[in-house]
């Protein structure tokens, strides 16, 4: 990996990160944000890392590169593109799993409930990612619908 790619994938990463924290605070889906508690805190920071991100990637050095020199050509462009975003949100979900792992605990889903749990994006209004999972994996093991 050259410096140009990696300053590529840490400046796709920081603004994903800062882009679905201020969305998820917005759509006020509280089991992806990690700073759960302070919203203001949230999108602002949110805000600095990726105005952050793009001053220091666009403003920090020449990354008018062509593809035939040091630059990225299409398609390794979106290869790291997409594996950084998916690293960035991958690992949003692990820490804001852990940090509200208590909170998730009492707005989950009732496992001796005889109903599928709920799904999609808006059931992390109430719980963790990884409590979501986990209890759509129970009901599919289960058995029960």
């Amino acid at each position: 990996m050259s410096d140009f790619e990696a300053a590529y994938v840490l400046w796709v990463a920081l603004s994903t990160l800062g882009v679905t924290q201020y969305t998820a605070v917005s759509s006020k889906l509280w089991g992806l944000v990690v700073l759960r508690r302070w919203p203001g805190v949230t999108r602002v920071c949110a805000a600095v890392i990726v105005i952050g991100a793009f001053a220091w990637f666009f403003i920090g050095e020449d990354r008018n590169l062509p593809d035939t020199g040091d630059g990225l050509d299409g398609v390794e462009q979106t290869q790291w593109f997409a594996a950084a975003a998916a690293i960035s949100i991958l690992l949003q979900i692990a820490v804001s799993s852990v940090v509200n792992h208590r909170w998730g605990a009492s707005h989950g889903w009732d496992s001796a409930a005889e109903r599928w749990p709920p799904s999609g994006l808006t059931w992390l209004e109430h719980t963790t990612f990884a409590r979501a999972l986990a209890a759509r994996i129970r009901a599919v093991l289960g058995g029960s619908r």
